[in-house]
Protein backbone atom coordinates (compact mmCIF):
# COMPACT_ATOMS: atom_id res chain seq x y z
CA UNK A 1 0.00 0.00 0.00
CA UNK A 2 2.95 2.50 0.73
CA UNK A 3 4.79 1.66 -2.59
CA UNK A 4 1.44 2.83 -4.49
CA UNK A 5 1.34 5.67 -2.04
CA UNK A 6 5.20 7.25 -2.90
CA UNK A 7 6.08 5.84 -6.04
CA UNK A 8 7.59 8.35 -8.15
CA UNK A 9 5.99 7.47 -11.56
CA UNK A 10 2.77 6.58 -10.25
CA UNK A 11 2.34 6.79 -7.26
CA UNK A 12 -0.64 8.63 -5.12
CA UNK A 13 1.29 11.61 -3.96
CA UNK A 14 3.04 12.18 -7.70
CA UNK A 15 -0.52 12.24 -9.06
CA UNK A 16 -1.61 14.70 -6.30
CA UNK A 17 1.73 16.71 -7.19
CA UNK A 18 0.68 17.07 -10.98
CA UNK A 19 -2.82 17.76 -9.94
CA UNK A 20 -1.89 20.85 -7.84
CA UNK A 21 0.44 21.94 -10.99
CA UNK A 22 -2.38 21.49 -13.20
CA UNK A 23 -4.79 24.00 -10.64
CA UNK A 24 -1.57 26.41 -10.23
CA UNK A 25 -0.97 26.80 -14.36
CA UNK A 26 -5.07 27.20 -14.52
CA UNK A 27 -4.89 29.63 -12.21
CA UNK A 28 -2.33 31.51 -13.68
CA UNK A 29 -3.94 31.76 -17.17
CA UNK A 30 -6.16 33.50 -15.32
CA UNK A 31 -3.83 35.89 -14.03
CA UNK A 32 -2.14 36.82 -17.23
CA UNK A 33 -6.07 37.13 -18.83
CA UNK A 34 -6.91 40.03 -16.83
CA UNK A 35 -3.90 40.68 -14.07
CA UNK A 36 -6.25 39.52 -11.21
CA UNK A 37 -4.03 39.40 -7.79
CA UNK A 38 -6.76 36.65 -6.66
CA UNK A 39 -5.47 34.10 -9.49
CA UNK A 40 -1.64 34.90 -8.54
CA UNK A 41 -1.64 34.22 -5.36
CA UNK A 42 -3.94 31.34 -5.60
CA UNK A 43 -1.35 29.93 -8.30
CA UNK A 44 1.52 30.25 -6.02
CA UNK A 45 -0.25 28.76 -3.46
CA UNK A 46 -0.92 25.34 -5.40
CA UNK A 47 2.91 25.36 -6.81
CA UNK A 48 3.79 25.79 -3.15
CA UNK A 49 1.44 22.78 -2.27
CA UNK A 50 2.75 20.91 -5.02
CA UNK A 51 6.25 21.22 -4.10
CA UNK A 52 5.69 20.27 -0.51
CA UNK A 53 3.64 17.11 -1.51
CA UNK A 54 6.86 16.01 -3.77
CA UNK A 55 8.80 16.55 -0.92
CA UNK A 56 7.37 14.18 1.08
CA UNK A 57 7.08 11.47 -1.49
CA UNK A 58 11.02 12.24 -1.53
CA UNK A 59 11.28 11.59 2.22
CA UNK A 60 8.54 8.74 2.72
CA UNK A 61 10.31 6.61 -0.75
CA UNK A 62 12.21 4.14 1.49
CA UNK A 63 8.64 3.87 3.72
CA UNK A 64 7.74 0.76 1.51
CA UNK A 65 11.02 -1.08 2.35
CA UNK A 66 11.30 -0.40 5.71
CA UNK A 67 8.16 -1.28 6.81
CA UNK A 68 8.84 -4.96 4.68
CA UNK A 69 11.67 -5.14 6.82
CA UNK A 70 9.72 -4.67 10.13
CA UNK A 71 8.66 -8.24 9.36
CA UNK A 72 5.18 -9.93 9.50
CA UNK A 73 1.98 -8.22 11.52
CA UNK A 74 1.71 -8.88 15.51
CA UNK A 75 -1.89 -10.80 15.81
CA UNK A 76 -4.14 -8.49 16.87
CA UNK A 77 -5.91 -8.28 20.26
CA UNK A 78 -8.74 -6.17 18.18
CA UNK A 79 -9.03 -7.80 15.36
CA UNK A 80 -11.45 -11.44 15.97
CA UNK A 81 -9.91 -13.08 12.88
CA UNK A 82 -6.29 -12.26 13.75
CA UNK A 83 -6.62 -14.03 17.27
CA UNK A 84 -5.93 -17.68 17.89
CA UNK A 85 -8.75 -20.44 16.51
CA UNK A 86 -10.73 -21.37 19.64
CA UNK A 87 -10.95 -25.32 20.01
CA UNK A 88 -14.11 -26.68 17.95
CA UNK A 89 -16.92 -27.47 19.54
CA UNK A 90 -17.48 -31.21 20.61
CA UNK A 91 -19.69 -33.06 18.42
CA UNK A 92 -23.47 -33.16 19.69
CA UNK A 93 -24.90 -36.59 19.76
CA UNK A 94 -26.61 -37.97 16.92
CA UNK A 95 -30.37 -38.90 17.98
CA UNK A 96 -31.07 -42.23 18.80
CA UNK A 97 -27.43 -42.82 19.03
CA UNK A 98 -25.73 -43.22 22.87
CA UNK A 99 -21.76 -41.79 22.82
Amino acid sequence: MLHQLVDGTDGLLTRLAELFDAAADRARAYDRDDGDDEAFYLAKDLAGAAARVRRLGEELHVAPERMADLGPLPPSRHHPAAASPCPPAPAAPLPGRTP
